[in-house]
């Protein structure tokens, strides 16, 4: 049986638990492990088997290097993938055992385009994270040699790496209806996503009549199907050219239903060597009875056993650890389904491109309770353990729901980005989810899904009693100034300001804790008609970039005001590409200072010339109100 762990109980018997972890943590034993299989150790690599393993790696490495500039990240989003996912500078020189495996390459070999990819063994977690590491800087140097160049050292600081290994739980929900082909191009994924520093721990799901939970029956063809399909998942990923160990017998079922992890060290022992448990949905009762469980429960156990190891450092099992910096954090969890994301009914036939589940969850929901079609119980689902998992996580975690197909890497030149990389390198969804959807906006079936921020909406309602900024019992009127100092850079004339909008305030929207926020005024116009105006559109440094609070934030805004939106901004403001992509009109003002934006529908039909004039009017009679 292909890269299997025996069961629990087995082990468990004959007292090896502690001895499998002593195994991994030896490294002459990992020597023996090598003269027993003689064609993957190092030490025995022929010239012929060398060359040969060359030509694979440059392949595979050329296909990475690819899948990078697809991403298309920009400086911040690069700068911000290699603080979290880098490996530490220290171990680079220490590492003799990574000296050894490039000297079997040709020097000629060493020299070419692309880095050479280390033959993938169960090594020691540290010398892991150091080749990952030398190969991902190498790669972005090459890819974006520019923006590389003006990053510091700062950048690679060794202190970075104690967050220890970065991990994706991935439900995989359907393997049965996949062939090997589309498993091994799955697998592909897995092993990119190992060499840009993150790790796997993958949950089978053989609920392919798309309910949620597990089969009501069970018994010994269900059980043969799920050892089959895990075997299949186990194979393909080794043939991808990345380790994976199946591991049956490690969970537990309560009288609730709810999966726990009995033997946590039987999924972390692979893990911490670079290679990628496969759980299929299988767990003991209190009677020592194997039945199925739900999927979705299991993801949400194993993000209990990964917090509890943040928090209990000193447990026996974590003790077995190579080290303090091995322990594991989770940062993405990934949902292969074929039925792909959560679906929107705005988007015809696709799904959300994003996400925010502190403003977005119970309407969604219900949405997808109220909903005929019988598909949506799995989304629910899919969206009840999402946040349930989410919310044992730092708010750093993502989650991505894609379809399979969408996930897998097939040999040759890709004809599109996969989400899968492109989020983890940008940690963004595949486009802006405030972008205007229209007949041509691309149709979707990946949904990009965080915890996020709360949102704090202040309609015109709000403000219809005479409340101003500075009486509004929900707004905090020194931190509002202070966002705005500090998303703009500059000095706010607070007097002037607040003289000029206090009695004309349209809506007021904060985002989390003061991340983001937008104070929309009534502006005059033609007949006294009252025109909504975007006077401040801030996001707080720390948070721009990430996160997703300026989406979040700009489509709260529209559909807070979803008729009607004007704005200016100066011309040299960076943010205007990014105003240019959702607005549905602009013009430059004569005075060559600003730009005017708007949002109506059909500005240039009929009464759409007086309403142009308008706005350019309103938008030169504003006085600015920042300090240059």
């Amino acid at each position: 049986m292909k890269g299997f762990i025996l069961p629990t109980r087995k082990i468990y018997r004959s007292g090896q638990i502690n001895g499998l972890w002593s195994y991994l943590r030896d490294g002459s034993q990992q020597k023996k492990h090598h003269s027993a299989y003689p064609e993957r150790g190092l030490a025995t690599i022929s010239p012929a088997y060398s060359k040969r393993h060359h030509r694979q790696m440059k392949e595979e490495a050329r296909d990475l290097y690819l899948s990078v500039l697809q991403a298309s990240s920009t400086k911040r989003e690069a700068k911000a993938y290699l603080q979290r996912f880098k490996p530490p500078t220290s171990d680079v020189k220490s590492s003799s055992p990574s000296s050894a495996v490039a000297s079997t390459v040709p020097k000629t070999h060493q020299d070419e385009a692309f880095p050479p990819i280390v033959p993938n063994e169960l090594v020691p977690g540290s010398l892991q994270k150091t080749q990952n590491r030398e190969f991902i800087r190498s790669l972005l140097r090459k890819s974006r040699p520019q923006a590389f160049e003006q990053f510091s050292e700062d950048c690679f600081a060794p202190e970075i790496s104690d967050q220890g290994l970065h991990i994706a739980l991935v439900k995989l929900r359907g393997p049965q209806l996949l062939d090997d082909t589309e498993l091994v191009a799955i697998g592909r994924t897995l092993k990119k996503l190992v060499r840009l520093g993150l790790g796997s721990i993958v949950v089978l799901d053989l609920n392919k009549d798309g309910k949620p939970g597990a089969p009501e029956e069970f018994d010994r063809s269900l059980r043969d199907l799920y050892i089959t399909q895990l075997e299949r998942v186990v194979s393909a990923i080794e043939d991808a050219g990345t380790q994976a160990r199946g591991v049956e017998g490690s969970l537990s079922i309560d009288h609730n239903g709810d999966s726990h992890v009995l033997l946590p060290s039987l999924i972390l022992a692979p893990t911490s060597r670079g290679a990628i448990p496969v759980i299929p949905a299988l767990a003991h009762d209190h009677k020592q009875v194997l039945k199925p469980t739900s999927p979705d429960s299991i993801l949400v156990a194993l993000c209990h056993l990964l917090t509890d190891l943040q928090h209990s450092p000193t447990a026996n099992w974590v003790l077995e650890l190579e080290s303090s910096k091995d322990i594991m954090t989770i940062d993405r969890l990934i949902i292969l389904d074929p039925l792909g994301g959560i679906p929107s009914f705005e988007r015809a036939s696709g799904a959300h491109v994003f996400l925010n589940l502190e403003q977005e969850y119970n309407g969604i929901l219900s949405e997808l309770r109220s909903s005929k079609n019988s598909l949506n119980r799995t989304h629910a689902s899919t969206l009840r353990s999402l946040r349930a998992c989410l919310k044992l996580l730092p708010p750093t975690t993502s989650a991505v729901i894609t379809t399979p197909q969408a996930a897998m890497t097939h040999e040759g030149p890709q004809e599109s980005r996969n989400p899968l990389i492109h989020n983890l390198l940008t940690d963004k969804p595949v486009f802006s989810p405030s972008l205007p959807i229209t007949p041509q906006t691309p149709r979707v079936l990946t949904t990009l899904v965080k915890h996020g921020v709360p949102v704090s909406m202040l309609p015109p309602s709000e403000w219809e009693n005479g409340q101003t900024l500075s009486s509004h019992p929900k707004i905090d009127l020194k931190r509002l100034i202070e966002l705005i100092e500090d998303s703009f850079g500059k000095k706010l004339e607070v007097a002037h300001y607040l003289n000029r909008i206090e009695k004309n305030i349209a809506g007021v929207i904060i985002a989390g804790d003061y991340d983001g926020g937008a104070i929309i005024t009534w502006e005059e116009g033609d007949n006294g008609r009252k025109v909504p105006y975007l006077d401040k559109f801030a996001v707080a440094r720390k948070a721009q970039g990430t996160g997703g609070v300026a989406d979040v934030v700009f489509k709260a805004m529209l559909n807070m005001f979803s008729k009607e939106l004007i704005w200016r901004s100066r011309r040299n403001n960076p943010v205007n590409k990014w105003y240019f992509e959702r607005a549905k009109g602009t013009y430059k003002l004569p005075d060559g200072k600003w730009t005017v934006f708007w949002t109506t529908d059909g500005l240039a039909d009929g009464d759409g010339d007086s309403r142009f004039e308008e706005y350019v009017k309103i938008c030169e009679s504003i006085e600015p109100s920042l300090l240059e």
